[in-house]
């Protein structure tokens, strides 16, 4: 019996150590990856208001995406124990409303809340969805509504360096998207860097409202030009008329090594390369696509093989290399304490598919907001929040991140992304299969075009 009681009292004790090292196993892991004491919780809350579209068109999808990627950054920080301030720690409360797409329901929505006194001493970001009316008409109203809460412009077809956009500026205002005009560098600089002799360039841009592609191509035209490229002939087409363009081309005799295809859709994308392929312009090396958050998956499945040589530009892809050692090399501080493939993973597991280039600006979007806060040490003042986040030179899962107007780069315009690059996507077929290539920035390259 003795033994017996001896050997109970044992098993108890075991189980107590084991269940201690648990605990504090647990409270270590907690403690290393998440930054806060254990047993912390939010004690107050702030705000970050963001609206998307309830339409069926492909802006409106992409607005869906910013959101879905805030909502899951806001989520994975909550689960940290909220974000750090005066008080101690705070809840983020997503402010999310679907809007048509139009000014006035934009502005009666974003407005009232920049409006509410009571509200704006904790609205510590305002995430605008994509479109060039809306958010030149949200910043004329916050301009005028004298607000300095941070406004992070998702995707702005327009450049800041566009005299009607500097006019509604504000201290407050916050690019995440690379401007048009750096994109066309990027591209020139790509060629640069691989020896890639591009003697004459035509494009093809899509002709449709929002004008995005118009606007585009001419930045290309103009930017290319410094890199002793010649534009050989710029062809509006839709999707209907896509061949047309194409024998246009032929019929210039341009004899192009590279065709740039700029479209606002995804689907003018894809029938410019289709009738690209199946017409076929004997002197081109390169077809390069531009097209705001493009579906690689939609491209592969549809095009097949036709994607031979040909080039996608994004912001973002879910393979991308970026992390703390690449950003140490680069001179960069790491920021955010979660990898890509964590991000991939988590994202997945919440929605059910993988991350596309607009959910990653979303959660670019509060990642930003989050450096805002924690920079200024908790302190909730809108211009405050602002500065923290202009003058920040990080890296993050987006990649590099810098801003004009900052201490690290005072030229320029205020709050206008200047640092972070473009993906650049290469496919190849060899034996029937089409291989995938990440190939600029050159430094996350898997492969050469």
């Amino acid at each position: 019996m003795a033994a017996e009681g001896l050997s109970s009292k044992m098993l108890v004790a075991a189980i107590v150590v084991i269940l201690v090292i648990i605990s504090f196993g647990a409270s270590y892991y907690l403690i290393s990856n998440y930054s806060y004491s254990v047993g912390e919780q939010p004690n107050t809350k702030v705000y970050v208001a963001c609206a998307y579209y309830n339409d069926k068109s492909e802006l409106a999808k992409i607005s869906q995406d910013v959101v879905k990627g805030l909502k899951l950054w806001a989520n994975i920080t909550n689960d940290r124990g909220g974000l750090p301030v005066a008080t101690g720690r705070a809840q983020v409360v997503l402010l999310c409303q679907p809007v048509q797409r139009d000014k006035a329901s934009l502005f009666s929505y974003i407005g009232g809340l920049l409006t509410n006194k009571s509200l704006t001493e904790r609205l510590v970001g305002v995430v605008l969805p994509p479109g060039n009316k809306e958010s030149m008409f949200m910043l004329s109203k916050a301009s005028a509504l004298g607000s300095d809460v941070p406004l992070l412009l998702t995707y702005m077809d327009r450049d800041f360096t566009d005299v009607k956009v500097q006019a509604n500026l504000t201290n407050s205002t916050i690019q995440i998207v690379t401007p048009m005009a750096r994109l066309a560098f990027e591209v020139g600089d790509m060629f640069d860097y691989y020896g890639i002799r591009v003697k004459t360039l035509d494009i093809m841009y899509e002709l449709s409202g929002r004008g995005h592609a118009s606007m585009l191509a001419s930045r290309l035209s103009d930017v290319l030009k410094q890199y002793n490229i010649t534009i050989g002939i710029s062809v509006p087409y839709t999707t209907d008329n896509s061949t047309d363009a194409v024998q246009k081309i032929l019929k210039s005799n341009t004899n192009p090594d590279v065709v740039a295809v700029v479209a606002d859709t995804q689907e003018a994308a894809i029938k410019a390369v289709e009738s690209i392929k199946a017409v076929g312009i004997p002197s081109m090396k390169y077809a390069i696509v531009f097209v705001q958050d493009p579906d690689v998956s939609t491209f592969r499945e549809r095009l097949g093989t036709a994607l031979d040589n040909v080039m996608i530009v994004t912001y973002w892809y879910h393979t991308v290399d970026y992390g703390p050692f690449l950003a140490a090399n680069l001179g960069y501080e790491w920021f955010g304490n979660i990898t890509v493939e964590d991000f991939v993973r988590l994202y997945y597991n919440t929605y059910g598919d993988m991350p596309s280039e607009a959910a990653a600006v979303g959660f670019q979007a509060g990642l930003l907001i989050e450096r805002g806060v924690k920079q200024s040490r908790g302190a909730l003042a809108g211009i405050v929040l602002s500065k923290a986040i202009i003058n920040s030179r990080i890296m993050t899962i987006y990649g590099p991140v810098g801003f004009e107007g900052s201490s690290y780069h005072p030229a320029g315009v205020h709050g206008a992304q200047y640092d972070h690059p473009p993906v650049i996507l290469y496919f190849n077929e060899e034996g029937g299969k089409l291989n995938e290539y990440i190939v600029w920035p050159e430094y996350i390259a898997t492969g050469t075009p």
